[in-house]
């Protein structure tokens, strides 16, 4: 289980017994600089620290206010830094992923990847395939003239 502090004095929020999807709800767009509702404040990342604490589930009892956090300390241990940088590495594995798509795509693949953008952007109601499909006539088109 995963238990979460944000503090930003005087204010803090801490949530207990958390799963990593719900961790991750939290933690990406922290991560990426983005601002995140959580309890009755918003949190900035830059004026805002973020502890992750991997523990054993606390029952109710043990959650009372002013207790959960020490005993989420004392029982766990600080993941933070590894939570951040399983982040990172995933954020940059899809940063990388666009050159090799394009490099899939063929000898004209950045042009290709490029009006892929463009026509889901225009139609983001299209399935990626039908985007791609249109993508692929407008170049056509284009060479074609």
């Amino acid at each position: 289980m995963y238990h979460l502090a944000l503090n930003n004095f005087p204010h803090s929020c801490n949530r207990f017994n958390m799963d990593e999807r719900q961790l991750m709800e939290i933690v990406v767009p922290f991560s990426r600089g983005q601002e995140i509702s959580l309890g009755e404040q918003t949190w900035d990342p830059k004026h805002t620290t973020l502890t992750v604490i991997e523990a054993p589930e606390l029952p109710v009892g043990q959650l009372a206010p002013g207790r959960g956090w020490g005993n989420v300390e004392r029982t766990g241990r600080d993941v933070t830094a590894d939570v951040l940088a399983r982040v990172a590495e995933s954020d940059a594995k899809a940063a990388a992923a666009p050159g090799e798509l394009a490099g899939l795509l063929g000898a004209h693949g950045a042009r290709l990847l490029d009006e892929w953008r463009a026509v889901a952007t225009r139609s983001p109601d299209l399935q990626p395939s039908e985007a791609l499909a249109l993508a692929e006539l407008a170049l056509r088109t284009r060479s074609a003239q």
